[in-house]
């Protein structure tokens, strides 16, 4: 549980489990493991930042406070960027 604990990255196989489930598809052949994994990975980023902001413009007032590590650490990359509130 180092992955919950530590922050370190999950095994392989609940990576591969997450992404199924995420895609709503099993690793077979026709399904996630036959796509490429570069376009994948770029939606799967689009989508966590798609996810991210739309929480953000939703949220009143202390709300904000209710972010996690991950969502502060993707606003903060598309702040960095002049993405957001430039």
């Amino acid at each position: 549980m180092a992955c919950v604990d530590d922050g370190e990255s999950p095994p392989s196989d609940l990576r591969l489990a997450w992404d199924c489930k995420y895609w709503n598809t099993m690793p077979e052949q026709g399904a996630y493991l036959d796509q490429d994994y570069f376009l994948l990975a770029r939606m799967r980023a689009l989508s966590n930042v798609y996810n991210v902001v739309s929480k953000l413009r939703n949220m009143k007032g202390a709300q904000i406070h209710q972010l996690t590590d991950s969502d502060r650490k993707i606003l903060k990359m598309l702040v960095d960027l002049g993405l957001l509130f430039s």
